[in-house]
């Protein structure tokens, strides 16, 4: 319920768990903050309760959420200042003392750390999920259950549900297989347990095992958590205790965070680590009351958007593994390499500079015929080449770009930009006609842009069909675009091919060729100057075929 009260904003939260009515005002004048975001402090009378929330508009462009860690330890007010951060709140749990984080942080192409997988308890050893509040390559918002099965973003798999542990019990250790690779993830911060799931209270506390830890469930606490809401809003919150507010429950964070419209929410480190910073005209304050004002090591912070250093969001992007179709090994001395961090789901390939002329082709099919940049990948082999030549046949001919294999590992790496001629005949090739070390890897190559004038698939968000489905463009008939509209069974990636045919067969337009992850998602195609008539949009993606018949009048 919402009503205006004197200056500012007030509204009133009712919750079944708090014992009166928490009164919420909007501070964000009182700091120096961008149109898309927004600090509010909530006060409950008996017993008094202080929280504060940050509301962060996650389609602001201007604004970005990204997680920071460093290596020595700060409150979080010296710490926002040193990132140029809005506001930030405290991140997950570490070593008390030390910069030694047991929550994940991850960035753009790098995980600086993992979730703790294991701990002890008197019941012996478990292995558990943990929970990632994290932000994907279409600037989506997650609340997962994570386990790492590397030291890489994209050794990171999600589960549909945490390791059913038990204060009792350990539950077998999550198998790699029953979870999703999280292919597109941008940024994330770990912590425990999850909170809210369906926009219910569903805290899987002995799940993700938090007893023994020292974070109680049910008793009254300083408290951080992070949550987002169905429209894309991102929320921070901090409740303070320990003094003259009294702290609150898990179960009471989550209601909280429900009350605030989230759909997904988890908790953060709380206790002393609990606090929340904003900027202001005079420099950065605290604007929660900690209890102790612990120096940590991580932080979630709002930040401006050109300064999170946020890859941009590919128009055209397509990934080829060493075992998708169109990828020729020449030379009978390549070998499987099973160290983690190779990309997709087929192992990376080693070839001895000694054994011969031995090679690797990838050959995308219908690439645009112009400029994209190529990326490599390769896993961390210490006896990598320095000088791995890989030779880029494109539209103006061929280029032999040399990379030092022995570093960079677990992250795309950039080739150079070459304009294609996307008649077939494009290829990279990767040799084991290299100088030093031992040997060459051959992983998964990229072809990416950032042109708005290709044809970007837009994931509709928070959407999670349970199947596959084309259907109609809209407008039809249309002149000269129109929006075809898709979708893919949610919690997996799925390989995907969206074409467009003449009446007569022939191919007119690939308009996606490459991976998408699960959800409802849509592609803008501009018929530019063909000509009036009947076209065929044609799907294909796994068992799943479907056409649909568009009209182009002029």
């Amino acid at each position: 319920m919402r009503r205006s009260v004197g200056i500012g904003t007030l509204y009133v939260l009712f919750s079944s768990l708090l014992s009166a009515q928490l009164v919420w005002t909007d501070v964000s004048s009182q700091y120096q903050l961008p149109p898309g975001v927004k600090i509010s402090r909530g006060e409950r009378s008996s017993p008094y309760l202080l929280v504060h929330s940050i509301d962060v508009n996650g389609k602001d462009p201007s604004v970005a959420l990204r997680s920071y860690y460093s290596s020595t330890i700060k409150t979080v007010a010296p710490f926002a200042q040193s990132v140029g951060a809005y506001a930030a709140v405290n991140g997950g749990y570490f070593a008390t003392g030390t910069s030694t984080s047991y929550s994940a942080v991850v960035y753009p192409d790098s995980l600086v750390a993992r979730n703790i997988g294991g701990v002890t308890r008197p019941a012996g050893a478990y292995t558990m999920t943990r929970s990632l509040f994290s932000m994907d390559a279409a600037r989506r918002f997650h609340v997962d259950w994570i386990y790492h099965f590397g030291n890489t973003p994209k050794d990171i798999h999600r589960y549909s549900a945490p390791t059913p542990n038990t204060s009792t019990t350990p539950a077998p250790a999550p198998l790699q297989a029953s979870g999703a690779r999280y292919d597109s993830i941008l940024v994330g911060i770990g912590g425990a347990p999850t909170l809210v799931k369906n926009g219910q209270v569903h805290i899987t506390y002995d799940e993700e095992v938090m007893f023994g830890s020292g974070v109680g469930r049910d008793n009254g606490d300083p408290r951080t958590a992070v949550g987002y809401t169905a429209n894309g809003h991102v929320i921070m919150l901090t409740a303070d205790g320990r003094g003259t507010s009294v702290g609150v429950s898990l179960p009471e964070l989550a209601q909280m965070m429900i009350d605030l419209g989230c759909v997904e929410a988890m908790n953060l480190d709380g206790g002393g680590s609990t606090q929340m910073a904003a900027k202001t005209s005079g420099g950065y304050t605290v604007v929660n009351t900690p209890s102790e004002s612990r120096p940590v090591p991580t932080i979630l912070a709002v930040v401006p958007a050109d300064s999170a250093h946020l890859p941009a969001i590919p128009t055209f992007q397509r990934v080829m593994d060493t075992g998708d179709e169109g990828v020729t090994k020449s030379g009978v001395n390549w070998t499987e390499n099973a160290t983690a961090g190779y990309w997709g789901g087929t192992k990376a390939l080693l070839a001895l500079l000694t054994a011969g002329p031995h090679t690797v082709t990838f050959t995308p099919h219908s690439l645009p015929a112009l400029p994209l940049e190529v990326h490599a990948w390769w896993p961390a082999v210490s006896f990598n080449s320095k000088d791995t030549p890989f030779i880029v046949r494109h539209k103006n001919g061929t280029d032999t770009v040399r990379v030092d294999q022995s570093m960079n590992a677990g992250k795309w790496v950039p080739l150079g930009t070459f304009t294609f001629a996307g008649d077939g005949s494009d290829a990279v090739t990767v040799s084991n006609n290299a100088s030093t070390g031992f040997a060459v890897c051959a992983d998964a190559v990229r072809f990416v842009s950032y042109d708005p004038a290709l044809l970007p698939v837009r994931p509709t968000e928070n959407a999670h069909p349970s199947g596959y489905s084309l259907r109609q463009n809209f407008p039809n008939p249309f002149n000269p675009s129109t929006t075809i509209p898709f979708s893919l069974p949610a919690g997996r990636r799925h390989m995907v091919t969206l074409q467009v045919y003449d009446m007569l067969g022939r191919p007119v337009a690939t308009l996606w060729n490459g991976t998408l992850e699960g959800g409802e998602h849509s592609v803008v195609w501009n018929a530019g100057t063909l000509s009036s008539g009947l076209y065929i949009v044609h799907l294909r993606s796994g068992p799943y075929i479907a056409s649909h018949i568009m009209t182009l009048l002029r």
